[in-house]
């Protein structure tokens, strides 16, 4: 308690005491002792008067109230306002004694005493920023330092500089600064040297400085530059972890691992392409005053095309879903950043049949995308029932629906592991495709049914990016299912850009290919083990700090995912993002029927072999999966 009371009082005694001590100190640089000891009782009064108009102008600015450790320059400047005020009212105030030397004491004493004053009083205060600044944060210099490379636009660059020193202390030490552009080249920024330009990336590398950086860090201050997965490609390339961060506030410590944490990782750079998009006309035309369904609205890929839809001007937009939560956050999310769209919310299941024709009938959407559907693949091993009843029923109740409501377009939201699946979840996809192509064929109304096929989206509900973020920041391990698996991937918003196209294209008959599936072209299969290390790296941690585990294959998954497979033909369009798989004999639509009753009586009687038998036997070319899930488990450190 006493060392607080001290502490609280210690600017305004040191204030005092300063004011106090400036006019004889003044005199005393002025003159000699014998005239000082002379005039002693004068001095003395002059001393009161400058401590008591230096209090005075203090209070008014209120200088007093401010906390020394984050003096700023506007304190400094009102703190030095204060005391050229004080002195040009203590010299007159002083001079009024007409008997005394104030009547003949040279002008200089007010120069003195106003340099000594912010000498003594704003240099304290400065020292006690810098003190604060190199000493004040926890665990002081004595902390181990991280040198990094500052990446981005100059504008931002003096702001992250001060960030990093304010927010880090010597934590995080810059050393070098590479900009966008290249005219500052061998210029400095705050003292830390501009090394480079991302257009010379070879020749920061070659520099020495290169061996010594431990992390990058790049501030997006603008809209997302394109070249920001080449940029992370090459610092990865060059053992450099990369930190892409939308606002300098992104970015924390973890102080007990001495670990940077980012909290928002940009998934979109792991991918090592451009993102597609789509002609916004083209795009308007296709949306603009129409009434757009769409299932499953509150998943990843369901919800980032309620949101492309939604900047399109759409006469209504229906989200239907069965989770009452997600349902809830997107219309919210709507309601926020676009209040004036009109918009419907419907908690519904795609089983139910009845609710489904309702909402058609009430809405009459022109254009469907069902994305609801079962999609966790063990989770579909588990209850391969509901798999089916979602995936395949819940499909087929999407397609009478739009066919009865005389729906312009349904859209089919599928996968690549409908291709010679080896899981439940795969499985059920693929007979979905099948309802929409034999749809398709033998429809005479005017709705058209499409099915777009792609891989993973990366970052999504479920997926293993979320989960290895997750497992970063609890100290790991990291848990694979296996060291060679490869997946294909696409980033959300790009994945629902092709379908938007597809559906564009779809609907003006620029394809005319019945049957056929769009395929999106997913770039490159990508191993999931490579993920795991540039997201650690993106992270700032390290292998020797967080072990990546390899767990084994579960039940129905796979090493790696197909596009097409040997029963359906494909076709080049003039799109390079596009392709066409056709089936090359269609199942006939009667055997499906049947497979379909008997899928129904099994999910009835509950006997989930049956269903799980019926489904394998439904599809082509069904490859069993050997149970590895009782691998033993192997770690990378």
């Amino acid at each position: 308690m006493p060392h607080r009371i001290l502490r609280k009082a210690f600017p305004a005694v040191y204030d005092m005491f300063i004011a106090l001590m400036c006019v004889p100190l003044s005199y005393a640089l002025r003159f000699d002792l014998d005239y000082i000891s002379g005039h002693i009782s004068y001095i003395l009064v002059g001393a009161g008067l400058y401590l008591a108009t230096l209090s005075i102008f203090m209070v008014v600015l209120r200088v007093n109230t401010r906390v020394w450790k984050y003096t700023s320059i506007p304190d400094v400047l009102s703190l030095g306002g204060a005391i050229f005020l004080s002195v040009s009212l203590w010299y007159p105030l002083v001079s009024y004694f007409k008997e005394t030397p104030y009547a003949i004491h040279p002008r200089s004493i007010y120069f003195v005493v106003l340099g000594l004053s912010l000498v003594f009083l704003c240099g304290a205060r400065v020292l006690a920023r810098l003190y604060h600044e190199f000493y004040g944060h926890s665990g002081g210099p004595s902390q181990p330092k991280k040198l990094v490379y500052l990446v981005g636009d100059v504008s931002v660059i003096d702001k992250t500089i001060v960030f990093l020193r304010k927010s880090f202390s010597v934590h995080y030490v810059p050393i070098g600064i590479i900009l966008t552009e290249p005219r500052y080249l061998g210029k400095a920024i705050r003292n830390v040297p501009v090394v480079g330009s991302l257009e010379n990336l070879s020749e920061v590398f070659a520099n020495n400085l290169s061996e010594k950086v431990e992390l990058a860090i790049f501030i997006d201050s603008k809209p997302k530059y394109s070249y920001e997965p080449e940029v992370f490609q090459r610092f990865m390339a060059q053992g450099i972890p990369t930190l892409f961060l939308p606002t300098l506030s992104s970015i924390t410590l973890k102080d007990n691992k001495n670990q940077t944490v980012v909290e928002r990782i940009d998934y979109d750079l792991l991918l090592r392409r451009t993102n597609y998009v789509m002609d916004p006309e083209r795009k308007s035309r296709l949306l603009s005053q129409k009434t757009v369904l769409i299932t499953g609205g509150g998943g990843s890929i369901g919800s980032e095309i309620v949101r492309q839809i939604a900047l399109l001007n759409p006469k209504e937009i229906v989200i239907l879903d069965n989770s009452e939560y997600f349902l809830y956050l997107i219309e919210m999310e709507l309601s926020r950043k676009l209040p004036n769209i009109k918009k419907v919310a419907v908690l519904s299941d795609v089983r139910d049949f009845t609710k489904l024709c309702h909402v058609f009938h009430k809405y009459s959407p022109s254009i469907v995308f069902h994305a609801a559907a079962i999609k966790h693949v063990p989770m579909a091993e588990e209850n391969p029932d509901y798999a089916f009843e979602v995936n395949v029923l819940g499909t087929k109740n999407i397609i009478e629906a739009s066919i009865e409501a005389k729906v312009d377009l349904m859209v089919l939201i599928s996968t690549d592991k409908a291709v010679n699946p080896t899981s439940i979840m795969g499985a059920t996809k693929q007979m979905a495709e099948m309802l929409c192509a034999a749809q398709s064929s033998s429809s005479q109304g005017p709705t058209q049914f499409l099915s777009v096929r792609f891989g993973n989206v990366i970052g999504s509900n479920g997926s293993v990016l979320p989960l290895f973020e997750k497992q970063i920041d609890e100290g790991g391990p990291i848990t694979i299912t296996h060291k060679e698996m490869v997946r294909f991937f696409m980033t959300i918003s790009e994945a629902v850009e092709l379908v938007l196209e597809s559906a564009s294209i779809s609907l003006a008959k620029e394809l005319t290919i019945e049957q056929g599936i769009f395929v999106l072209n997913m770039g490159e299969p990508i191993k999931i083990a490579d993920l795991a290390q540039q997201l650690l790296l993106m992270k700032g941690a390290h292998l020797k700090n967080i072990p990546i585990q390899y767990t084994g294959l579960r039940p129905g998954e796979k090493l790696y995912e197909e596009l097409f497979n040997d029963t359906e033909t494909v076709l080049d369009t003039k799109h390079d993002w596009l392709k066409i798989a056709v089936v090359k004999q269609q199942k006939p639509r009667e055997e499906v029927q049947k497979a379909l009753q008997a899928l129904q009586l099994a999910v009835e009687a509950n006997d989930l072999e049956a269903v799980k038998a019926l489904i394998k036997k439904t599809v082509y070319n069904f490859q069993e999966s050997p149970n590895s899930s009782n691998s033993p488990i192997v770690s990378l450190s």
